[in-house]
């Protein structure tokens, strides 16, 4: 909860811009490092049963914006999760859930253009955890801990 991630993480399994398999959850986050491997996302590698990732944005580099792939039950949640068109192909891309399907936009993976991003604060309720500071992170959402 209310953490990021600014490297680069690239040629692993199960890998994402903040944790690889989750099975708790991943509230109020974001991305903007490289993420690349197989089952690689830019906030979650793979969601599994009883998994939350609500909250968060990826601006990183990732095959897959928010999650690549999310396991066959149905007690997975993705709430209010955005992630930069360039820098994407999808979303969600793959999953055994018939509630999250690739690209679900409606079900909590949309994405956003470039010039969007900064008006994603205004999207991400995150507890009022995020913050703008146009001296960091060009001008996209901060954690309100990041400019104490």
């Amino acid at each position: 909860k209310n953490c990021y991630n600014a490297g680069s993480i690239i040629n692993g399994w199960e890998i994402g811009g903040i944790v690889g398999g989750l099975a708790g959850s991943v509230i109020n986050t974001y991305n903007l490092g490289e993420v690349s491997g197989t089952n690689s996302g830019g906030i979650v590698g793979q969601l599994h049963n009883r998994g939350l990732i609500k909250d968060s944005y990826s601006s990183g580099t990732s095959g897959c914006g928010i999650v690549a792939s999310i396991t066959d039950s149905n007690n997975q949640k993705l709430e209010n999760n955005h992630y930069l068109k360039e820098k994407a192909t999808y979303g969600i891309c793959g999953s055994n859930n018939s509630n999250y399907e690739r690209n679900s936009s409606p079900n909590g993976a949309s994405f956003l253009e470039q010039s969007q991003m900064p008006s994603v604060l205004s999207i991400i309720s995150g507890d009022n955890a995020f913050i703008v500071d146009t001296n960091k992170n060009n001008g996209n959402p901060i954690l309100k801990w990041e400019s104490k």
